[in-house]
């Protein structure tokens, strides 16, 4: 967890509200995005499922540098999409502010922010099921993303799809509207299949080893599960499932972004004069690593810095060093800086004995 206001605040500035009006008045403003903005004019889509505070803090600040690069982002920007009907509230406030919101990264010296502007439209699916899917079919569309954690992946015990699960369930029967990310890009595929539009590359950004091989696996399942329901054609996605039409690259996402409260909120007002409705709070570290399988092209993620992987196993590698020095040590933090009394990782690390047995 990241203290919500370590150092000292300056003295309180004039806020700067982030609502439509605003955002096109100061677009010209320091620390405000410069780069085109206008969705319509960008030919490659990377369309982004479960827009939350981790992928506001990572997969889209690398397309933000991207679009703030003298060249560009060859193309590319955000479409988000919001899946649940709770998902309405960040519909409204992105919407609000002109889709921009502010990154407060944190760290030993201190803060910082950038206004984050790559996510240049927001769909809440609930609204109009036909018109989500109708998107996801456009040629436009080459990437579709996905940080909707383990369980949006609606898995059972044994790691398999639920047929029992109640999204799930409810979509099975021919004609049903997409519930889950599952059905939502199954619909995508069979609308991009009946128009002769290629598929587009799947790419999970959940933090799960082998997300691209278990994201492959469940919606294959569900493919399958939709041919037993009835659905002529479900054994066409099956078949493109199983040939590897569709690409499913792996990924390992690393990020700290705990959940915003009222103190960062009141932190971005009082230290560096910007009043958001949705700004998301993280470390000033960011790793990506990427299995470089995109049959219809992607974005130079690279040159902002993500690791570009040859095949599954070039993330393993990541993953595993992840999971083994950064996460098993986290673990051992956490015992015995609970026990003596810590409930901040900062303070933890501010204790001499924590810090030796950490190092």
């Amino acid at each position: 967890m990241l203290a919500p206001g370590a150092r000292r605040l300056r003295a309180t500035l004039p806020w700067r509200q982030l609502t439509r009006p605003l955002a096109v008045a100061v677009t010209k403003a320091p620390g405000v995005p410069t780069y085109n903005r206008n969705f319509d004019s960008y030919p490659n889509v990377q369309v982004h499922l479960g827009v939350g505070g981790f992928h506001r803090s990572h997969q889209a600040h690398y397309m933000h540098e991207l679009l703030e690069r003298p060249g560009g982002s060859d193309g590319w920007t955000l479409c988000g999409y919001g899946l649940m009907p709770q998902d309405a509230g960040m519909a409204d406030a992105l919407r609000g502010q002109d889709h921009l919101y502010t990154v407060l990264s944190q760290g030993p010296r201190g803060s910082s922010t950038t206004v984050v502007g790559s996510i240049m439209d927001y769909v809440l699916v609930s609204d109009d099921p036909a018109k989500a899917v109708e998107r996801l079919a456009s040629e436009r569309v080459k990437i579709v993303s996905l940080t909707i954690t383990e369980k949006g992946y609606c898995l059972g015990v044994d790691f398999r799809l639920d047929l029992k699960h109640a999204l799930i369930a409810a979509e099975l029967p021919v004609g049903s509207p997409p519930k889950s990310a599952l059905g939502l890009m199954y619909a995508g595929l069979a609308q991009r299949k009946r128009a002769g539009v290629p598929p587009f590359t799947i790419m999970s950004c959940d933090n799960m080893p082998g997300n691209g091989r278990i994201a492959h696996e469940i919606l294959l399942q569900f493919a399958q599960a939709r041919a037993g329901a009835g659905d002529p054609e479900a054994a066409g996605i099956v078949a493109m499932i199983e040939s590897g039409e569709v690409a499913f690259p792996s990924t390992m996402v690393d990020r700290i972004t705990p959940v915003t409260e009222a103190s960062h909120k009141q932190l971005l007002k009082d230290e560096h004069g910007i009043d958001d409705l949705c700004p998301v709070v993280a470390e000033d570290f960011k790793q990506w690593v990427v299995e470089d399988h995109f049959p219809l092209g992607r974005p130079a993620w690279e040159s902002v810095g993500a690791l570009m992987a040859q095949g599954e196993s070039g993330v393993e590698v990541y993953e595993a060093m992840k999971l083994r020095m950064l996460n098993g040590t986290h673990s051992a933090l956490s015992y015995v800086s609970y026990l003596s009394g810590h409930r901040l990782v900062s303070d933890a690390m501010a204790d001499p004995a924590v810090l030796g047995f950490v190092s």
